[in-house]
């Protein structure tokens, strides 16, 4: 097999590993959510650098305070969700001249008046602070010049997240591994055989080669993120029933109401001006007109709500809507390429269809997934712009 036909089964492998890294990066974006990983791995560093001792009166200063999102208890039947967080999410970055501020301010009410910065600092728990010693060691050599002061920490902050950065990306890396050697293994997505699928059964490469095209069609790569484009008709996302959801569609009912009586006339008010501005709408008393400014208002009012909710509730809505891209994809997407490819456990067949070489297809797969969705999405276009060019040259059909 050469030529189109190896470029079609490089493209069908890629998209399999593309779409199962998109699915094990939803997933630790809500585990990451649930447990706020980074917002509790960014004041776990803090701590390193200034003890325990210091670390929540500095997140109590109002410099801090503004970076973490409250949040509301969010009820359903006899549970409550995150009921362990509902005082607020720890926020995942915090500016350096925001933490260093609040360093400073933070050790002016809490040390003697007649302690130096420095001699404060040495009072603390060193043991719980690999970082405590270093800083009243710049706190000493500037003596009680705080700009200088100020600009040194501002630089060992920058530092220390730049390391806490790339330690953070090594760990993320194992945890994408570890997710999806599991995946890998409750999916049987065995690099292996999807290879031998692809390269003998030309049928399945086709039907994924369509499959795969339209996807690169309907998603975008934004930021980092891939996401559907707003202009995608084909693909439609599914919105699932769960207490979670259902809780939160009472509550944006609820919002929906006060929003309703606070600000449904100056909303109004709002859209008319500026369809007043509008050539096309000089007669406001047309059918047109009442209509589109219905719609418009009905809009606005329904964003205010939505982007209400999502304030008091950041968590909840956030997890709640990644579970709604996961299952879309696994329902739109996932499905039908295992279907094609035969992906999946058969419990009819010896061994539920596992093969000698089976473990191996799944580190594979588990390794391919670490990479990311958005190395894979990348990857995919260059290879499929790649076959394109080919196909033109030489005229060959897909």
């Amino acid at each position: 097999m050469f030529g189109i036909e190896a470029l079609n089964v490089v493209v069908g492998l890629i998209f399999v590993y593309l779409l199962f890294s998109l699915f094990v990066s939803i997933i630790n974006e809500i585990l990451s959510s649930l447990l706020q990983i980074r917002g509790t791995e960014l004041k776990s560093i803090i701590q390193n650098m200034v003890s325990s001792e210091l670390v929540d009166k500095i997140y109590e200063n109002p410099k801090i305070q503004t970076f973490l999102r409250r949040t509301g208890k969010l009820n359903y039947g006899s549970k409550s969700f995150l009921e362990k967080h509902h005082h607020g999410i720890l926020p995942d970055e915090i500016p350096p001249e925001d933490f260093t501020n609040a360093l400073i301010e933070t050790i002016k009410e809490e040390k003697e008046d007649d302690q130096t910065i420095s001699q404060y600092l040495k009072s603390l728990d060193t043991q719980s602070s690999v970082g405590l010693n270093y800083l009243a060691s710049l706190a000493e050599e500037v003596e009680q010049d705080l700009n200088a002061f100020e600009k040194e920490v501002k630089q060992w902050y920058d530092k220390v997240m730049g390391y806490a950065s790339d330690w953070y990306k090594r760990k993320l890396r194992w945890i994408l591994i570890a997710l999806g050697l599991v995946v890998a293994v409750a999916f049987n997505v065995d690099s292996i055989s999807i290879f031998k699928t692809l390269s003998d059964n030309p049928q399945a490469r086709q039907a994924l080669i369509a499959q795969t095209e339209a996807f690169v069609d309907d998603y975008a790569n934004e930021n980092g993120r891939i996401v559907l484009k707003e202009a995608s008709d084909s693909t439609v996302m599914i919105s699932h029933k769960t207490m979670l959801s259902q809780s939160l569609n009472e509550l944006k009912k609820d919002f929906r109401t006060d929003i309703d009586n606070r600000y449904y006339k100056s909303v109004k008010n709002d859209i008319k001006k500026k369809m007043a501005a509008e050539e096309n709408w000089q007669d406001t008393t047309s059918d047109g007109y009442k209509d589109h400014l219905v719609v418009a208002v009905e809009d606005s009012l329904y964003l205010i709500a939505q982007d209400s909710l999502k304030a008091k509730y950041p968590q909840a809505v956030a997890v709640d809507s990644a579970y709604n891209r996961l299952m879309t994809l696994q329902e739109q997407q996932i499905n039908k390429a295992a279907s094609t490819l035969g992906i999946g456990w058969d419990t009819s067949k010896p061994r539920w269809g596992l093969h000698w070489y089976s473990i191996i297809g799944w580190l594979i797969t588990a390794l391919a997934i670490s990479l990311g969705a958005p190395f894979w999405f990348d990857t995919l276009k260059k290879v499929i712009n790649i076959k394109s060019e080919i196909t033109k040259q030489k005229g060959v059909k897909r």
